[in-house]
């Protein structure tokens, strides 16, 4: 036995103060009686009760002086050590999907925390605890070598299923790397995972063959103002008559829907046609009837056009048949036309401003630019006007000789046919940003980049009215190109399986990209690239804001559904939890150092005290 505070025995000084009081203490105290003759009367009876009195003040003394002893030792905390009695012990715990499902209320994930627990509190102190944790995204050591049990525990109740694939590989790497050091550890993995065999591990495996219904490849088609929703089923554990329910644009009402019958294990199709909807902005697809893991239960859907519109202005005092066509073959762009007198510095708010043979005075900031034939200069617009060019029949034009990647992707399909163009603005004092695509005689016809404002710019030095540009299949394709580099699709898809990258696009006049996960973890993308990417590691609807430099933001959603290997019930890990080396066999002393038990003694001598004294003062009078 040890004590771990000794100073705790300083306490034992209150033995002589007890015995010094005891000792002095008055033992007379003053009575009131009526006569001398009841006095006398009395104390022949008084006489015989006397020594008993006096015993029970040295009981009471005695109960006293034994408090100070244990008061001293439950200060100085005395600790027992038991030989051979402890060990060192490594926990591995599977956080992957499948540790979601559910039976009788507790999810296999907390069943495996509490066998963990149960294990941490049947070990007598002494031992020591490592918990490492695999939750698909990451494998980390929670904690190592740690002795404080509470501690332990708090660690581990804190911890959060995850989402995505554990194959348990990089668990085996995490145990053994612990092994290496410590070959006497008792490593023990708490898994829903069916393990052919183990060595150096002990595996609990704490499925109990629930029944689960999981969807799948959901996907969508929507034109002509029909929305058609395809997808499979599948049932494990058991058949079961699957109820299927469609929700569009985040209405209550069902849509739609249908029951599949789904034998145990085989999949089954699925296919809503034909929903009516005037607009397709999300859809929601789910089982109606509970099961084991609802995280498989619904599948949202969200349309790609309702995610990428964009709103144009046209300033223009002639015909715009060329410019507005060219925006109505994208569909996902709304547009107004206005004169350039009522166009002012005021207006603000578009996606894209065209100026069609107009110069403004100031440069909208908050959107991208097209100029048709500028006829003056425009601050901040990061190239200059120098007059007209009037070539006539001779103004062939001539294609860049720029290969970089960029402009092979704004002249993608383009065949480089030669075109004349009579009349046009001499432009100059280009920024180096702006890639030139079409030249005269040196001069630039078309070229495009950015802005002092960070905005996509693209300028065409002709009037296209007075050009027969708009006819050539080449100058189509190229202004379709640059349609599509100006409005880059912010997002390329919206339904994501759980550990997939979102690519997202950044567009010029971004400032910034946040992305919310289901759990409400913020996440900030850069911003310095053409594009940004994210881990979707979470399973349900995550929401990407993009914020402007002009301070306005546009929320876009995207849903990340559950891995369909992590929806099964009961699943063979593909290889054995082998931990190799020799392992040995290292008992430390456990340590019993529980001093509640003292504590309950003081209680029951205080107690026993205070009935001692209250018998003197109160019986025996």
């Amino acid at each position: 036995m040890r004590f771990l505070f000794p100073l705790g025995f300083l306490a034992l000084i209150g033995i002589p103060v007890l015995i010094a009081v005891y000792i002095i203490k008055n033992k007379y105290t003053e009575q009131i009686v009526s006569s001398t003759y009841i006095w006398n009367l009395s104390n022949k009876f008084l006489k015989r009760r006397v020594p008993i009195s006096k015993i029970a003040g040295i009981i009471s003394l005695i109960l006293q002086i034994l408090a100070v002893i244990f008061i001293s030792f439950a200060i100085a905390h005395p600790v027992f050590a038991v030989p051979s009695a402890a060990n060192d012990y490594c926990f591995v715990l599977d956080g992957s999907g499948s540790m979601n499902i559910s039976y009788e209320g507790k999810t296999r994930f907390e069943r495996g925390k509490e066998e963990i627990a149960s294990r941490i509190n049947g070990t007598l102190s002494g031992s020591t605890f490592t918990l490492i944790y695999a939750d698909g995204k990451t494998c980390e050591t929670v904690f190592t070598e740690i002795e404080n049990s509470r501690r332990a525990l708090e660690l581990l109740n804190a911890l959060q299923p995850g989402y995505g694939e554990v194959d348990g590989e990089d668990a085996v790497v995490a145990a053994q790397e612990y092994f290496n050091i410590n070959p006497g550890v008792k490593t023990i993995l708490f898994t829903d995972k069916y393990f052919e065999s183990s060595v150096n591990a002990e595996v609990i495996n704490v499925a109990a063959n629930e029944k689960n219904i999981a969807l799948l490849n959901v996907d969508y088609t929507y034109g002509n103002k029909k929305l058609t929703i395809t997808g499979s089923v599948r049932s494990y554990g058991a058949s079961a008559n699957v109820h299927l329910k469609v929700y569009l644009n985040g209405s209550e009402e069902v849509a739609d829907e249908q029951t599949v019958i789904a034998p145990q294990t085989a999949v089954v199709n699925f296919s809503f046609k034909d929903i009516p909807a005037e607009e397709f902005i999300s859809a929601k697809i789910a089982v109606a009837d509970g099961d084991a893991l609802m995280l498989d239960n619904e599948v949202m859907l969200y349309g790609l056009n309702s995610a990428n519109n964009y709103d144009a202005l046209i300033v223009s005092d002639k015909p715009t048949f060329f410019i507005e066509g060219m925006l109505k073959a994208k569909r996902d762009i709304k547009y107004e036309t206005i004169s350039t007198k009522e166009y002012n510095a005021n207006l603000n708010g578009y996606d894209l401003y065209i100026f069609d043979s107009y110069s403004p005075n100031e440069m909208p900031s908050d959107g991208a630019v097209w100029f048709f034939n500028p006829d003056g200069n425009i601050a901040k617009s990061g190239f200059g006007v120098q007059g007209q060019s009037n070539p006539g029949m001779s103004g062939w034009v001539q294609w860049t000789k720029d290969t970089s990647s960029q402009v092979k992707t704004l002249l993608k399909d383009v065949q480089k046919n030669e075109f004349v163009v009579a009349k046009y603005t001499k432009c100059g004092g280009l920024s180096r940003n702006f890639k030139i695509l079409l030249t005269h005689d040196n001069n630039p016809l078309l070229f495009t980049g950015t802005n002092d404002y960070g905005n996509r710019e693209v300028v065409c030095a002709f009037n296209i009215q007075d050009a027969d540009a708009a006819l050539k299949t080449d100058f189509l394709i190229i202004i379709r190109n640059l349609i599509n580099n100006t409005f880059p699709g912010v997002m390329n898809q919206t339904l994501y399986t759980c550990g997939d990258v979102m690519e997202v696009n950044v567009l010029a006049n971004c400032e910034s990209i946040t992305v919310k996960s289901p759990r409400g973890n913020l996440k900030s993308l850069a911003t310095d690239e053409a594009e940004a990417v994210c881990t979707l590691d979470e399973v349900g609807i995550y929401t990407v804001t993009f914020k402007n430099k002009g301070g306005e933001a546009k929320n876009y959603y995207v849903y990340s559904a559950l891995s369909e290997n992590e929806s099964a019930t009961t699943v063979s890990a593909d290889a054995p939890f082998n931990i190799l080396g020799e392992p040995r066999v290292v008992m430390r002393d456990g340590i019993y150092d529980d001093i509640l038990y003292i504590f309950l003694i003081l209680a029951v001598l205080a107690m026993a005290d205070w009935m001692v004294y209250c018998y003197e003062q109160y019986q025996l009078r």
